[in-house]
């Protein structure tokens, strides 16, 4: 189920940025919630927040190493939640991937602007949380570790 659930995500990134690059003009927003939330497509050629920009054999070089990593630790887990959260992390990493070996950008459209946030996407959102998980996991097995040693 791993790599099914890895394929979902992808499969949902893929569809969305199809979508907003076939069914709208780069810089064209839709309001979803004026001033709250919008779609708004946007090419980006660098990472996070735009740095590193039209660096692409960087960040497929880069992603490459990640998904390995990924990979690994697959093989090295059996908990269900880890797995979860490494398919999420696979999925959104290989939707970025994609786009940056097709078109060397990476289409964003998913635009917060109640907090003037970056425009992201599906595969970024998937890393996000997928990273999230694994720091709140990480910290609970820790303070789980903690509390053992004291008894």
């Amino acid at each position: 189920m791993f790599y099914v659930w890895a394929a979902v995500v992808w499969l949902v990134d893929w569809l969305t940025k199809y979508w907003v690059s076939h069914a709208m003009e780069l810089g064209q927003t839709i309001p979803i919630w004026p001033g709250v939330l919008h779609i708004t497509y946007h090419l980006n050629a660098g990472a996070a927040f735009s740095i590193l920009q039209n660096q692409r054999w960087l960040f497929v070089a880069v992603t490459l190493v990640v998904i390995a990593g990924i990979l690994s630790a697959k093989r090295r887990t059996h908990r269900h939640s880890t797995l979860a959260a490494l398919a999420l992390l696979l999925g959104g990493a290989v939707g970025n991937l994609w786009d940056r070996l097709v078109t060397g950008q990476v289409v964003d459209f998913i635009d917060v602007r109640i907090i003037h946030f970056p425009i992201f996407n599906v595969a970024d959102s998937c890393i996000t949380v997928a990273v999230a998980w694994m720091v709140v996991e990480a910290l609970l097995a820790g303070r789980g570790s903690h509390r053992e040693r004291e008894l």
